[in-house]
């Protein structure tokens, strides 16, 4: 894979088409935004999104938070992790745990982030409630 250029690399990591083995060999990649693409896979498996979460790019860390598939534990980790953008889109993943929404709005500085929330289709007549709560404090 190594011989490969980084777009055939990125095609590769986003086919539907691509084994396992594959997968794993290419969320190891030397090129973060191949790591994306391997996140952005609606097949990668659930372990190789979760070792992703670790990751030091936060574009890497932007995909992962995004794949609907990304496990409700790492999407709880991410949930509180130090870059706004990343705690968003953990906001917006539809496989976000309600509970996890709900500290994110207890707990999350950053109003676009609480606001973010909102557009979640977990997100309960409770959670919204203490949005606009906090909207009217602010």
């Amino acid at each position: 894979m190594k011989n490969k250029s980084i777009e055939d690399r990125m095609t590769i990591a986003k086919s539907h088409k691509t084994s396992e083995e594959t997968l794993v060999e290419l969320a190891n990649d030397n090129e973060w935004v191949v790591r994306c693409a391997v996140c952005e896979n609606i097949n990668t498996p659930k372990q190789i999104l979760d070792k992703l979460s670790d990751d030091k790019n936060e574009g890497v860390l932007w995909s992962v938070s995004q794949n609907e598939n990304t496990p409700q534990e790492t999407l709880k980790k991410l949930a509180f992790h130090k870059e706004s953008s990343v705690r968003g889109f953990v906001a917006r993943n539809p496989n976000t745990p309600a509970r996890t929404l709900e500290r994110i709005v207890v707990n999350d500085d950053d109003e676009l982030v609480v606001n973010d929330v909102a557009m979640n289709p977990k997100v309960t007549k409770r959670i919204l409630d203490k949005i606009d709560l906090r909207n009217k404090v602010s």
